[in-house]
């Protein structure tokens, strides 16, 4: 099994429609390189070395902290979510992520669509300054407020990507 068919079964599984394989081949073809997948490829392929090292038959009740458990589980479902993380939004057309079956993913995808200020655009070279945006919780709503000309391009983000609609932009 590839890595890719690692990362497929996460997607499988939290219901979103991206081939990990086609998106990553289509980027390489068109010379995009997304750091959101060069590194979930990376950390995977460093952890792998790692447990192919301390449990090189893969035990899953490896107790030195090396359990092909943590492995299937822990690892490589961050590795999804950073995967996917810097994904643009018509890669959720068919599918959002949800924060229910996919939270580590959610909760990535969430704060690369907020984390808009103090850096730097084609709109504006010096970036926008963090006194301008606010995020607060209240009564279990993430209340998020921005300047006028970047709340659209961050509330369209977020509703193109992100399934569940507990944040509510002021």
């Amino acid at each position: 099994m590839n890595s890719f068919d690692l990362l497929q079964k996460y997607l499988d599984e939290w219901g979103i429609c991206i081939n990990a394989s086609a998106v990553y081949n289509d980027n390489i073809q068109k010379g995009n390189i997304c750091h959101g997948m060069i590194s979930a490829l990376c950390i995977l392929y460093i952890i792998d070395l790692l447990y192919q090292k301390n449990n090189p038959s893969r035990e899953v009740n490896d107790y030195s902290g090396w359990s092909q458990h943590y492995f299937a589980g822990d690892v490589v479902s961050a590795c999804t979510a950073i995967f996917i993380h810097n994904l643009p939004s018509k890669h959720f057309k068919h599918s959002k992520i949800s924060l229910e079956k996919a939270p580590i993913a959610y909760l990535l995808k969430l704060s690369d669509c907020l984390q808009d200020w103090e850096r730097p655009s084609h709109n504006n070279q010096q970036g926008f300054p963090a006194n301008l945006y606010n995020i607060e919780v209240v009564n279990k709503t993430l209340n998020f407020s921005a300047p006028k000309n970047r709340k659209e391009k961050i509330i369209d983000e977020v509703v193109s990507c992100l399934a569940d609609e507990f944040i509510e932009f002021i």
